[in-house]
């Protein structure tokens, strides 16, 4: 198991399993799920994995391989944007809410 993991591959994580940003306060961003369940990550460049379990077992209430589970899974771009075509062909991307 590595050290630490990147912190894009934990905010990707945690938005598959429904958590949602809710504040940020300095270094640190609050995230919430729907049922309530809430943690805080620092965005550093990386979380070691000793918060990272922490975090998990305390704050999300899930086993770690559910975790890391999701933390594998490849990207899917499609909910996150779409692509418009204008009409002089210029791509613009924009975001779905």
């Amino acid at each position: 198991m590595p050290d630490s993991v990147k912190l894009r591959r934990v905010l990707r994580a945690l938005h598959k399993l429904g958590f949602k940003e809710i504040r940020q306060k300095g270094s640190h961003v609050f995230f919430e799920h729907s049922d309530g369940r809430t943690t805080m990550l620092p965005m550093h460049k990386e979380i070691r994995i000793k918060l990272l379990t922490k975090i998990i077992k305390q704050d999300m209430k899930i086993t770690k391989k559910e975790f890391f589970e999701k933390l594998e899974q490849k990207p899917d771009l499609k909910p996150f944007c779409s692509t418009i075509f204008t009409a002089n062909d210029e791509l613009t991307m924009t975001l779905n809410s």
